[in-house]
């Protein structure tokens, strides 16, 4: 009976050995989190497996006590953190918790580019205003933005000798040469200004030596009377000619001309008389008297015309009231 009680006792501390060692083994571990747009709660379990102790004492006694499980819980507490809206992104705000939840929320709209300091391109055009261009102010944008640049227009400028048929005024003739008007470099024509440009065509001489064309006597005119002086020169002394436009010669048998004399042309029918610049004296009554004489041309400049000698009433009851030189007119 004694052995058999003994044998149950020793069963027993087998066994709560054996409970003691799983309970300590074992260990379960829960956490679910749950989360809102405003609050959030997290809940973990913790096992915490306790130390054990056993007693035996007389090999008759054996107890184990173990705590398994603690609760706990969390509040979110969130740091704004401000994205700043751009010119071509919206701004928004980023709450983020210790924990690691976050979320975006407080959207702001896209700002307008701001455009101040234009600068202009340089393609303004006559008559055309030009554009200018402005970069944004912004950080780290580089957008940019064009515009007409107000009253950029130009103004013509012409400076411009370019000789094409629509810029012509006039061909070449046998006394002129070609005329074209000035141009802008936009292609605009000038109405008044003007430049020469080429040479005089060829005279078209007939037997009296008058161009057929512009019908001024080119050579000498036949009917004009000359004289040798002692000094070398000549003067022309009359004219006994048909022909109203009259060229008196530069030389006379090689001598030159240098003087046209006293009534040599004195109620003459002449038109038109061209004088070389080699006659430095004009004596008095020269053309008195010359009612159709409308033009008188001197070959040399307005300076030679003023220094020639000039008789009394040389040119009384003439038509003409000017001179023409190779530079200009001048008062007769």
């Amino acid at each position: 009976m004694r052995g058999t009680k003994k044998l149950l006792i020793g069963f027993l501390v087998c066994l709560s050995v054996l409970f003691s060692s799983i309970g300590l083994a074992a260990c379960e571990y829960t956490e679910s989190a749950k989360q809102s747009s405003d609050t959030g709660s997290c809940t973990s379990i913790e096992q915490n497996a306790s130390d054990s102790s056993q007693t035996q004492e007389n090999a008759s006694d054996c107890s184990h006590e173990q705590e398994d499980s603690s609760d706990c819980s969390h509040e979110h507490q969130y740091t704004a953190v401000v994205t700043a809206p751009t010119c071509t992104e919206q701004g928004f705000t980023t709450y983020t918790c210790s924990c690691g939840d976050s979320y975006v929320d407080t959207y702001v709209n896209e700002l307008d580019h701001e455009f101040k300091n234009y600068v202009s391109n340089g393609d303004a055009k006559c008559e055309t205003d030009g554009t200018e261009t402005a970069v944004c102010e912004r950080e780290d944008c580089e957008v940019t933005d064009t515009r007409t640049q107000e009253n950029s227009a130009l103004e013509h400028i012409y400076d411009r000798k370019t000789v094409e048929t629509k810029y012509q005024k006039s061909e070449a003739t046998c006394t002129s040469k070609a005329v074209y008007y000035r141009s802008c470099v936009c292609g605009k024509a000038n109405a008044t200004e003007t430049f020469e440009y080429g040479d005089c065509l060829e005279h078209k001489i007939n037997d009296l030596g008058i161009c057929r064309v512009c019908e001024d006597p080119i050579l000498p005119t036949h009917g004009v009377l000359y004289e040798k002086l002692p000094d070398g020169t000549a003067r022309a002394i009359a004219y006994e000619g048909q022909l109203v436009k009259v060229r008196i010669a530069e030389t006379y048998d090689g001598a030159p001309v240098t003087k046209i004399g006293n009534a040599a042309f004195r109620n003459s029918n002449v038109t038109r008389i061209i004088i070389p610049d080699s006659v430095k004296s004009i004596e008095q009554y020269a053309f008195y008297g010359c009612e159709r004489l409308t033009s008188i041309t001197f070959q040399g400049t307005i300076k030679d015309w003023i220094a020639v000698s000039k008789g009394d009433k040389w040119s009384d009851n003439v038509a003409a009231t000017k001179v023409v030189c190779s530079d200009g007119e001048v008062e007769i």
